[in-house]
């Protein structure tokens, strides 16, 4: 059974590798035929809606890294195809595809952030897209509305997705049945769990606080911190080279700059102006570098002075008037300890000046003469503003990029998680408390489902499981064990039950089967109650087993009375009938002290009300405490009638039987005086019931007397 899963774990894993092959193939396909439909979220989209989130999103991953062997761009990308295999497996389990509104929202979506992703992490002109869009284009004129939105992308992501999703609905319908089944079996370390079960668990087991939502917290903080840092780190380590390679280039310029100049010529380039020898041609020559780069804001040449800076060569931005030769000038970003560096003849590179709308990094390279001496500085000022785009621009990938991998992670924990530890715990928790112990078949049922778990998880989790599975099947053997002798037990108690009543009985020679008789009746009359709907919340199984099982000890107080008050033939007299009357008392004392020994029989607590208030009557006037109406337990009321009406259709030392109408008839007639309405009323219902018990008992007696 093992081998099996591990061999279909293989075989689901070499399928999300393919679907990845998969993907990747028609995206360099499509790339090389220039189609502009990359068409590689097919496997992911199939994958993601049979076998779950995190497969689908291992799909994402690996086409991720296969796709960026030959698009070093797509690896920003993660994010994005990990989000649509995260919201197809959700959208498919909550059949939202089944709905066409829902389907095009989906597909609105996911083309919409696959264009911001593209614009903004790829193509790096994203701020520009307005003015592409709307520039130069009538709304009314379709053709170019549409071709903007063509060469905008959006239409080709829509299109994109909605074929792929198309593509993977009809792969899924055209799989066979038993092949989609082995494949949505990824992961479970167990007999799979439908997902109408694990409603069932999650609602039995409640958890507050999941081990799955501790451990996806932990590792969320953990990723997060390290990705927080990574990007801080990242981003420095970035502006740092970046800016050395503006200083670098900054540098350059400022070389080129300087070997146009001829240092020999600067006092006269000062003293004539332009129409100095050579001035135009290294104008000119300042020029070409100046054109050459289009991040290059200005070059100067300055000579710089002990009582100032004075401008040689000025050539900037059309926006901005070139300065005279010979002005005097102040250099933004130079302090006075650059000015005596600049003085002494040293070189500064990589002074940064902000201005309110731009902002630039300068550098100076020395202009020496024939005799080495200083003659002027060569300045070149370079754009940063692209600095700050491209700053922003990593950021941005490195956001995404950080985020894809931290879902990758997150996910994969959490999938772990669920499948090695979650599920398989809660399967075992629902198991133990849904246990049903009533009898062997019930047991039985339930220690199959406990086996057909198959928890395999090969860690602790297993090995806890099959520790569970021994203690339940040794507990299955001592419950059986436990159960017959408690039957034993029990058969002992109703033995004795009935010796001891016998006992009482055979020393009333008048009494006949009246212990057997009045619990058949009593068993009649409540059973009979239940089906009426009275007395519900008492009347429960356990609580009838206890009075039909106590009822023979009704009587048990007459084994404190007299023999000669017991069996006198005649009347009683009233001091007797005082003495016959203590029986009742005597019972309840006699299983009091029973009780004493035996406090965990709850029959007897039964018993003890039995025998102590079966003489009871409803209006209050019976003995021994007077008791009325509902003060009575209910099960001495149910005593009362079967009592009475035995005794009205049995023969006594003192009387004749009764016909059974007649004793049916005068317990009617005390319904509300002596005896409790509802019990009489149960007893006439069940007069048949009743009947058959009283003529099978004559029967018996009138056999025995002929025998004897």
């Amino acid at each position: 059974m093992r081998t099996k899963n591990k061999n279909n774990d293989l075989k689901i894993y070499i399928s999300i590798i393919l679907a990845s092959i998969f993907n990747s193939l028609l995206n360099y396909i499509g790339h090389s035929n220039h189609w502009n439909l990359p068409l590689d979220t097919i496997g992911t989209f199939l994958i993601a809606m049979e076998c779950g989130y995190f497969p689908g999103i291992l799909v994402a991953f690996f086409t991720n890294i296969l796709e960026s062997l030959y698009l070093p761009s797509i690896t920003y990308v993660l994010l994005l195809n990990s989000l649509m295999a995260l919201t197809a497996t959700y959208f498919y389990k909550k059949s939202f595809f089944k709905r066409p509104l829902m389907v095009a929202l989906y597909i609105a979506g996911c083309s919409l952030l696959g264009w911001l992703f593209e614009m903004t992490l790829i193509m790096d002109h994203f701020a520009g897209i307005p003015n592409v869009f709307f520039e130069g284009t009538s709304l009314l004129d379709s053709a170019t509305w549409m071709q903007r939105f063509w060469e905008w992308r959006l239409v080709r992501h829509a299109i994109d997705k909605t074929i792929c999703l198309g593509a993977a609905f009809l792969i899924m319908k055209l799989t066979p049945p038993s092949v989609r089944v082995k494949v949505q079996g990824l992961g479970w370390k167990q007999r799979p769990i439908t997902d109408h079960q694990m409603e069932k668990i999650a609602g039995f087991t409640k958890p507050k606080n999941t081990i799955g939502n501790r451990i996806v917290l932990v590792v969320v903080v953990v990723c997060g911190s390290i990705m927080i840092v990574f990007l801080g780190i990242s981003q420095n380590l970035f502006s740092e080279v970046s800016r050395e390679e503006i200083m670098q280039d900054v540098s350059s310029y400022a070389i080129l700059a300087a070997d146009e100049v001829n240092g020999d010529m600067i006092e006269e380039y000062l003293e004539k102006g332009k129409s100095a020898e050579g001035y135009d041609k290294t104008l000119e020559g300042l020029r070409r570098i100046y054109d050459s780069a289009d991040k290059i804001l200005g070059i100067h040449i300055l000579q710089v002075r002990k009582d100032g800076v004075y401008v040689v060569f000025d050539i900037t931005s059309p926006d901005y008037k070139p300065r005279e030769i010979g002005e005097r000038v102040t250099l933004e970003g130079v302090s006075a300890v650059d000015m005596d560096s600049l003085l002494m003849g040293e070189m500064l590179n990589g002074i940064e000046i902000q201005r309110k709308n731009t902002s630039y990094m300068s550098s100076y390279i020395p202009i020496l003469n024939s005799d080495k001496e200083l003659a002027c500085y060569a300045c070149v000022d370079v754009d940063l503003g692209n600095l700050t785009a491209q700053n922003i621009n990593f950021l941005f990938r490195m956001v995404a990029l950080g985020l894809g991998f931290l879902i990758v992670v997150v996910s994969w924990t959490l999938w772990l998680a669920k499948y090695h530890l979650i599920y398989p715990i809660n399967s075992i928790v629902y198991r133990a408390g849904q246990f049903d112990f009533s009898d062997d078949e019930a047991r039985k049922k339930n220690m199959d489902k406990v086996r057909e778990l198959d928890i395999r998880t090969g860690s602790e989790i297993e090995n806890l499981y099959y520790a569970f599975l021994q203690v339940v099947e040794e507990s299955m053997v001592n419950f059986t064990y436990l159960q017959i002798k408690s039957d034993q037990m029990n058969r002992l108690q109703t033995g004795l039950i009935y010796v001891l009543a016998d006992l009482v009985e055979n020393r009333d020679s008048s009494t006949g089967d009246h212990i057997k008789k009045t619990a058949a009746y009593v068993s009649i009359i409540l059973h009979k109650l239940q089906e009426m709907g009275y007395y519900n919340d008492q009347l429960t199984e356990i609580f009838i087993e206890n009075c039909v099982k106590s009822a023979p000890l009704h009587d048990i107080g007459k084994i404190k009375i007299p023999d000669a008050i017991l069996n006198k033939p005649g009347k009683l007299t009233e001091e007797e009938f005082e003495i016959m009357k203590t029986h009742a008392k005597c019972g309840a004392d006699i299983i009091q002290q029973v009780i004493d020994t035996l406090p965990n029989s709850q029959y007897l607590y039964e018993a003890k009300r039995i025998a102590g208030f079966h003489h009871e009557k409803w209006n209050g006037k019976g003995y021994p405490e007077g008791l009325q109406g509902e003060e009575i337990p209910l099960s001495a009321r149910v005593m009362a009638v079967a009592d009475v009406f035995d005794a009205l259709v049995s023969v006594r030392c003192y009387k004749n039987a009764m016909s059974y109408d007649e004793a049916m008839d005068i317990i009617k007639k005390d319904a509300g005086s002596h005896f409790d309405p509802k019990v009489v009323e149960a007893f006439v219902a069940a007069s048949d019931e009743v009947k058959q018990i009283s003529d099978e008992f004559a029967r018996h007696s009138h056999i025995e007397k002929l025998k004897f």
